[in-house]
């Protein structure tokens, strides 16, 4: 018999470092916790899976939210924006104006 996972705590009860934590040891989340990630009940997180507003990949009869996906959702990191290209390597391809 296969041995469930340690339940996760409430969201509303953890730190941000705490949850990320927990989204970084997991490759997916139920759309519960998800949705109480969101601040939304667990009737709107469903409705929210159905209508394609959340992630949710289909295990057997169990949706279950990427943890990835969610990390992104929720900004738990900033995104990584590249700089903006300057100088001779702006799309000039080497060319450089006489």
């Amino acid at each position: 018999m296969a041995r469930s996972p340690d339940p996760l705590p409430d969201p509303a009860e953890i730190t941000r470092e705490e949850l990320l934590d927990i989204l970084r040891a997991r490759p997916t989340v139920g759309v519960e916790f998800a949705g109480a990630c969101c601040g939304v009940s667990r009737a709107a997180a469903y409705r929210a899976a159905t209508s394609g507003d959340l992630k949710v990949l289909r295990l057997g009869a169990r949706l279950m939210v990427p943890s990835s996906w969610l990390e992104r959702f929720l900004e738990l990191e900033p995104l990584k924006v590249e700089p903006e290209a300057h100088g001779e390597h702006a799309g000039t391809r080497g060319n450089r104006p006489r």
